[in-house]
């Protein structure tokens, strides 16, 4: 049967605290806006609520005498971005998502990116027991008093596409990343981090190097060698 894998990269001290004391740490949207210096995780577009592409629209004048527009112009490029304070003050916790299909045996180097295995950090928790652990996020969220949503990005060419953005909708530049997206918010719309604690992982997930990502195998169970 298919089964399914998720994976956090980061710093080594950020992820010792993740596995051993289930602190899962949430950040803004708007803080991963202003992450110039990190090309993985500075995203432009985080935050926006919607993208409406301006080719064909036209511009028109009203004439102040008459009252009538007449048009002035065709748009041939652009798009129109609307932005909401309040996802600027989502918080997310972002992790790469793979699915093994059935009667395989895979290692995690062939499906994980070098990209995405160098631009978090050095260390990377591997989540085998996804059933656990994402149900524990999500009574933490709850019993902190946050409103808690979990989907898949989407990818989509923000050169053509128009529509809702949103903390699930990401550029197609970004989809080696595979990400699965857990988002929080709270009704003070508070623009500080959040740290969720849903236990220890320690029974659900492995803490390795993440330049040791191609040790792992993926089958009927997940099998880490260390040689």
């Amino acid at each position: 049967m298919a089964y399914d894998i998720l994976i956090k990269f980061g710093e080594r001290a950020h992820m010792e605290e993740l596995i051993h004391q289930g602190v899962v740490y949430m950040n803004t949207l708007e803080w991963y806006r202003t992450q110039e210096n990190n090309a993985e995780r500075h995203d432009p577009d985080e935050g926006l609520e919607r993208i409406m592409q301006a080719k064909g629209a036209r511009l028109y004048r009203k004439d102040p005498e008459t009252g009538k527009s007449k048009e002035i112009a065709e748009l041939t490029g652009g798009a129109a971005r609307v932005w909401h304070s309040n996802l600027d003050r989502c918080k997310v916790f972002c992790l790469f998502h793979f699915t093994a299909p059935d009667d395989t045996k895979l290692e995690l180097g062939e499906v994980v990116s070098k990209r995405t295995q160098s631009g978090f950090g050095d260390t990377a928790v591997v989540i085998y027991d996804v059933a656990g652990f994402v149900p524990q996020v999500k009574t933490a969220a709850h019993e902190q008093g946050f409103f808690h949503s979990r989907k898949f990005v989407q990818y989509v060419d923000m050169g053509t596409y128009s529509g809702e953005i949103g903390p699930f909708v990401k550029d197609l530049r970004f989809r080696h990343q595979q990400e699965l997206r857990i988002a929080v918010l709270d009704k003070y719309m508070s623009p500080e981090p959040v740290r969720l604690r849903v236990g220890s992982l320690e029974n659900m997930a492995l803490l390795i190097p993440a330049d040791e990502i191609h040790k792992i195998a993926m089958e009927s169970q997940l099998i880490y060698s260390d040689t």
